[in-house]
């Protein structure tokens, strides 16, 4: 999005705007909260992953799966745990449907990475 607005206060304010014109899309969020993060504001950026994945209704997993990458960039591998636990339980009462069989593997694999950093291998 910066790319095409040239810089972060205009990105910033166009993803507002978007969010209040769609404010169902899981994907619009996490792409704003990779902003948010990429400049520094953490605290931002994990409200926008946490209200992602309180919208990942149709069970998908990538909203949890960005978190909880976000988290393990932070070394907050406990967290991230839970995370990405959660992410499954959701992509697991929609069999997988949301994200295919590609969203839930890429789910393992991140938390298989978590896993191996908090010594569980």
């Amino acid at each position: 999005m910066e790319e095409i607005h040239g810089t972060y206060e205009t990105a910033h304010i166009v993803f507002s705007k978007a969010a209040r014109l769609f404010p169902n899309s899981m994907n619009l969020l996490i792409q704003w909260a990779d902003l948010q993060s990429d400049h520094g504001e953490d605290e931002k950026g994990r409200l926008l992953y946490e209200a992602a994945c309180h919208r990942a209704g149709d069970g998908s997993s990538k909203p949890f799966q960005a978190l909880a990458e976000f988290e393990m960039k932070r070394r907050n591998f406990v967290k991230a745990q839970s995370i990405l636990y959660r992410g499954a339980q959701c992509a697991a009462s929609s069999n997988g449907i949301a994200d295919g069989k590609n969203g839930l593997a890429r789910l393992f694999h991140t938390w298989g990475v978590c896993e191996y950093h908090l010594g569980n291998e």
